[in-house]
């Protein structure tokens, strides 16, 4: 006969301290813990459903049976447990597993510790396959990478019913306005196709776009899409500054040829092979700049050379002026020389 619970606790994850509880010194006769099942499989569960489950403890032994901590090991998994079972009784260890966010198999696990010498410490593991009934394809949560600008982005989901109900799309709402949308709905409601676009001209940063759409599905009323990335201008210039700091007279004269006094400059076009580089300039006299082709039509590099016979004592300040076919770049130069 399972014994009344003497006190129900209520434990979250990360609700309490990481370090394990110390069991006291314990006198009379021991407990002697049995856990006749260490793992429960709920199969096949709906997406947004709890999965719930009762471990049993039982106390063969003569002692009582203290359980001093359980701690979960993920934010989804609640546990109520019976803090002491007397010997010869049986309590339990409830685990609450949350499914909204998961979806394919999951395993979620519950560290127990008790006073029990022999099982002091244990886990306890709920597992089961999640399974949407509107499927989204190829992800709910698409990853664009790195993604440039220039050119508009459209990226397609399919929602499918995976169990044959009906189902419309009744209202979308977004969370960035720049990402514009539609929907288009099968005429047996069982599929839809949803579209998004980012525009050619979006700025550059993060992209976040985040959809929620409300559906007539009796046991799914909202379904989230997201996709996300990096926007970047498609031509790139590293570094994106030049210094000549701490360099001596002298050290330039005896060192022409030290990568102190031979910088590089690379620019590069992302997305195609279109880019031309015309002409590079120096508004510093005493910097020379000529450039070559590294990769056809789509890198360059940029060759700084400091000449000595040319280099005055002093702190300066400058530029180099490259000439693309897409733009130009402007570099800034600056050091000092002692």
């Amino acid at each position: 006969m399972v014994q009344p619970i003497k006190r129900l606790d209520k434990k979250k994850a990360g609700a309490e301290d990481a370090k394990p509880a110390k069991p006291e010194e314990e006198t009379g006769p021991p407990p002697k813990l049995e856990v006749p099942e260490m793992e429960f499989n709920a199969g096949d569960v709906i997406k947004g459903d709890v999965i719930e489950h009762e471990f049993i403890l039982n106390n063969k032994g003569e002692g009582v049976l203290k359980v001093l901590r359980v701690q979960p090991t993920c934010g989804c998994t609640v546990t109520k447990y019976d803090n002491e079972i007397a010997p010869g009784k049986s309590g339990k260890i409830l685990a609450s597993v949350k499914t909204e966010g998961f979806s394919g198999n999951i395993a979620k696990t519950i560290n127990v510790q008790t006073n029990d010498k022999e099982m002091g410490t244990f886990a306890l593991t709920v597992k089961g396959n999640v399974k949407t009934l509107l499927s989204v394809k190829p992800s709910e949560r698409l990853s664009l990478g790195l993604v440039y600008v220039g050119e508009p982005i459209e990226k397609e989901f399919d929602i499918t019913s995976e169990d044959g109900q009906p189902f419309e799309i009744t209202q979308i709402t977004g969370t960035d306005e720049k990402i514009s949308y539609n929907i288009v709905l099968a005429p047996d409601k069982k599929t839809a196709k949803f579209k998004t676009t980012i525009p050619a001209d979006y700025p550059v940063g993060p992209i976040q776009g985040n959809f929620t759409l409300k559906t007539t599905h009796p046991k799914v009323p909202t379904l989230n899409i997201n996709l996300f990335g990096t926007m970047r201008e498609p031509l790139s210039v590293f570094p994106q500054s030049v210094n000549y700091s701490g360099l001596s007279k002298d050290f330039v004269v005896s060192n022409p040829e030290s990568p102190e006094l031979n910088k590089v400059i690379t620019v590069r076009f992302e997305t195609e092979a279109t880019l031309e580089v015309k002409s590079v300039k120096s508004s510093l006299p005493f910097v020379e700049a000529t450039f070559e082709e590294t990769q056809p039509k789509q890198a360059y590099s940029i060759k700084l050379h400091l000449v000595p016979s040319k280099v005055k004592v002093g702190p300066f300040e400058g530029a180099i002026v490259v000439l693309t076919n897409k733009k130009t770049i402007t570099v800034p130069v600056k050091g000092v020389i002692f």
